[in-house]
């Protein structure tokens, strides 16, 4: 829909030049899609003579052209997140020798800023994440603004489209789903009323749930995890705003979890994490994904696969061993988590919960873990 409305084909100008095909579908004429472009990159008004918009791009979600009075172009990307947060790209040979990269894979964001790079190397580049929540991108450049779905209705709703139901059956989908979320978050001592949020449901149990008046929009329109997401983050920014900076959200299995990074040792990184209710103090190699070998697990396990004593020593009050086994085998692999769950089935309710005692505790155990001697 953002590409359709920018495009050139949908300017009544531009249709009147081609003997007016398509007028009934037109949606402004270039300044006012000139005015649009700008306001959501926060750049200063220009009127553009071009605006050509093109999807899927290189798997760039939008990539924008344009071209003003004197011939000047430039380059205007759209990631646009919904259901989904932003994850990493693989790379392959030729990139990582082109763009002088020794990982597999990049964030997104990283790749889309280098292919632009190569493809247009002399127009000015501008970037934008789009999301429900005001997601900040990872790349490093930190090039990359943030815009949220309500900035756009906003912004589309001072607009006067030719096309107008079309767009406005969109800034109302738009304004439907933003004011649901603000529901859900400031729904307090109301949040057990979102039971199945807080939960992974297929369509077939998703349409078979006794689910309430207050979670029907969301459940039906699978917004489950993105939901559940954005509640993290206001947990983070109300409990813990110190670590708001650098926590990093991700989802397994349609439950999401926030993962705060605390420091590399050696091969091995050091996290907190926190999905489901539980919280897990993980110690992951670097190549835990494809590594099925004993090297590996050396600083975790002994040769017959038992978890050394030091972590032993920390599974206590609670907290539990949890090993991760190469499915194949099943012998252990370079990853332990120690866990604790916060207890009850709805850990949202956070008012009377021990959130903030079992977080303590896991900084303390991750403390102990970052001065074991025997990892490399």
């Amino acid at each position: 829909m953002i590409a359709w409305i920018l495009d050139n084909e949908n300017d009544t100008t531009f249709s009147a030049n081609q003997g007016g095909v398509n007028s009934l579908f037109s949606t402004f004429p270039i300044a006012e899609r000139s005015a649009l472009l700008c306001g959501m990159f926060h750049e200063n008004q220009r009127v553009f003579k071009s605006i050509k918009t093109h999807v899927e791009w290189n798997d760039i979600d939008i990539m924008i052209e344009t071209e003003d009075g004197n011939g000047q172009k430039e380059i205007w990307v759209i990631e646009n997140k919904l259901k989904s947060q932003e994850h990493k790209s693989n790379v392959s040979s030729d990139e990582k020798q082109k763009w002088n990269i020794n990982a597999d894979e990049i964030w997104q964001t990283e790749k889309y800023e280098h292919i632009i790079c190569d493809n247009f190397p002399n127009d000015s580049h501008h970037y934008l994440l789009l999301s429900l929540g005001g997601d900040v991108a990872n790349s490093s450049s930190r090039c990359w603004k943030s815009y949220t779905y309500s900035e756009l209705k906003d912004l589309l709703s001072y607009m006067n489209p030719k096309s107008f139901v079309l767009i406005k059956e969109y800034t109302d989908a738009i304004s439907k789903m933003t004011v649901e979320l603000k529901t859900f978050l400031n729904s307090g001592n109301n949040i057990s009323k979102y039971p199945h949020v807080f939960q992974k449901l297929t369509k077939s149990k998703a349409s078979n749930a006794n689910i309430t008046p207050e979670e029907k929009y969301i459940v039906e329109n699978r917004l489950e995890t993105i939901f559940q997401k954005q509640f993290l983050a206001m947990i983070v920014n109300n409990y813990i705003p110190t670590i708001a900076s650098i926590v990093r959200y991700d989802e397994r299995n349609g439950i999401a979890m926030f993962i705060e990074p605390i420091k590399d040792i050696g091969d091995y990184s050091l996290s907190i994490e926190f999905q489901g209710g539980t919280f897990k103090v993980v110690l992951l190699h670097k190549d835990y994904i494809k590594s099925n070998s004993y090297v590996y697990t050396k600083p975790l396990y002994d040769k017959n696969g038992k978890v050394y004593p030091e972590f032993v020593k920390l599974a206590k009050n609670e907290w539990g061993i949890a090993k991760a086994k190469n499915l194949k085998t099943g012998k252990a692999k370079p990853r332990i988590a120690l866990d604790k769950s916060m207890g009850g089935k709805l850990y949202c309710n956070l008012q009377n919960n021990n959130f903030l005692t079992i977080y303590k505790e896991a900084k303390d155990i991750a403390k102990i873990i970052s001065s074991i001697p025997s990892i490399p």
